[in-house]
């Protein structure tokens, strides 16, 4: 029987009415490449389509040994009943940014709070998994013996030359496709090509969660932008903060987009 190491799952649920931007999770696609890459089992389990008893079916069935969950504010309901529904089979680990920037929420329906970027972290957890000496790994919060633990804070790396391109595998894309083209005209999807703003002001979020800026190397956007025309999509949503910061990069990624010729846009 097919197993898991570990789930991802992402709780967003298509709107019944209306039309909305939903788009999968960046953050699980970027775990679930790193996992990938250690060596692990992963299956990330996109909400978005599915019913829950479909949801917990899958996990059922693949027996992970962790459950991670993402989770932002308008996703809180869906991953707390989740993860009261799953606590039991596996260690359960939630993060994102509404978990990020208020840990303390999540840290008595949760076994582990991820607090910032989560490729090592989760890997980390994977690789204590045995031992349980999570104190040693940077970004976590949790409970353990009645205080709550918190590790040292997950320094964030500026070089992203070394994260791999975020597996879409799992994604239902022709799910995406069909109701971007039923609502919209063009079939669309997230893609980062930097992280962070180096300025603080005090109506963002950057106040709290740093104001470090990195930038991944031309040839990785544009060879993600690739496997994004393979799949089918149409339009590319850059999701970076501040996409436009380093003038001269921002030109040589839109010649080295149009030396492409994509069937692609972008914005």
């Amino acid at each position: 029987m097919e197993r898991a190491d570990v789930v991802l799952v992402y709780p967003q649920r298509a709107p019944a009415q209306g039309r909305h931007w939903i788009m999968p999770s960046l953050g699980l696609m970027y775990l679930s490449a790193a996992l990938r890459r250690a060596g692990y089992s992963v299956r990330h389990i996109d909400h978005t389509f599915l019913e829950r008893r479909d949801v917990l079916a899958e996990i059922e069935r693949l027996r992970p040994s962790v459950i991670g969950i993402y989770c932002m504010i308008t996703m809180q309901d869906e991953a707390l009943s989740l993860a009261e529904q799953v606590r039991a089979k596996a260690l359960t680990v939630v993060g994102g940014p509404y978990p990020s920037g208020e840990p303390d929420t999540f840290v008595d329906q949760f076994d582990l709070v991820a607090v910032g970027e989560g490729e090592e972290t989760i890997v980390q957890v994977m690789q204590h998994l045995d031992d349980r000496r999570f104190e040693e790994i940077p970004g976590l919060v949790f409970r353990r013996d009645g205080e709550i633990v918190r590790t040292t804070p997950r320094v964030r790396s500026k070089d992203m030359s070394h994260l791999p391109l975020p597996y879409r595998g799992d994604i239902p894309n022709a799910e995406y496709i069909d109701y971007w083209r039923k609502h919209w005209k063009d079939a669309t999807t997230p893609l980062m090509s930097t992280r962070g703003c180096p300025f603080r002001c005090d109506f963002c979020h950057k106040s709290v969660f740093g104001d470090l800026f990195s930038a991944r190397p031309v040839e990785s956007v544009v060879a993600e932008m690739r496997e994004i025309a393979e799949l089918g999509y149409d339009h590319i949503w850059m999701s970076d903060d501040l996409f436009t910061l380093n003038y001269k990069r921002t030109f040589e990624l839109a010649q080295a987009i149009e030396k492409e010729h994509l069937p692609l846009t972008w914005e």
